[in-house]
């Protein structure tokens, strides 16, 4: 195609250091791919071991709770309402930090758009 083209003498196309870098690219996404993974079990054992830590502090209250005829159900309702909202919380919480950014990159993009006609964030 381009050694039809007028101008045009040689064409060069360094294969191996596309290759080289397309090596080093799909590793980084497995050590970033790793990392999220490593991160996301961490984090979800600490959620475990605070929500163990908060009924183990109310142990007593869990008793009597018990004591008095409260189901399971009953008794881990709050728990469970408390973080839920807690992670919704933070989600709003998250989102609004990054309103700022987005406000940013909008103003600098100045309404492009893309070439399916979307708005550029």
């Amino acid at each position: 195609m381009l050694t039809n083209q007028d101008g045009v003498e040689d064409i060069v196309y360094y294969e191996d250091i596309v290759q080289s870098l397309s090596n080093w690219i799909n590793s980084i996404k497995g050590i970033g791919g790793g990392i999220i993974a490593y991160l996301t079990v961490e984090s979800i054992l600490v959620i475990l071991v605070i929500i163990g830590l908060q009924i183990a502090s109310r142990r007593e209250e869990i008793e009597i709770l018990r004591l008095l005829g409260a189901t399971d159900w009953f008794i881990a309702v709050p728990f469970f309402l408390r973080y839920t909202s807690i992670s919704h919380l933070s989600q709003y919480d998250k989102y609004g930090m990054l309103q700022p950014i987005l406000r940013m990159r909008r103003a600098i993009n100045g309404g492009k758009k893309n070439l399916a006609g979307e708005n550029l964030i």
